[in-house]
């Protein structure tokens, strides 16, 4: 798993722009300077992360996921799988305040 820091996640959006912008407007995306989107794709990933922070405890009730073998995983394998995505997250969020 990537690590989970606005940076990452601000050049995730960055790469996911021209096929959203294809998507959602049906024409090709004209481009532009990346660093004209920057802080709105930084703000974006901060106050995302910052709310996944701030929400982990109701979050990792509801978050569910289905498996190949299983169609639902139990609770306790759930709050395993997500413990330490948690623990990165709580990391990141620390790390850039």
């Amino acid at each position: 798993m990537p690590s989970l820091n606005p940076d990452g996640l601000a050049a995730a959006m960055e790469a996911a722009m021209p096929q959203a912008w294809q998507d959602v407007k049906n024409t090709p995306f004209a481009g532009g300077d990346p660093n004209d989107r920057k802080p709105l794709f930084l703000a974006i990933s901060r106050a995302v992360l910052k709310y996944l922070h701030d929400n982990q405890s109701g979050l990792i009730k509801t978050i569910g996921f289905e498996c190949r073998r299983r169609r639902h995983a139990s609770r306790q394998y759930r709050n395993q799988r997500y413990a330490g995505y948690y623990r990165r997250l709580k990391g990141a969020v620390d790390s850039h305040g």
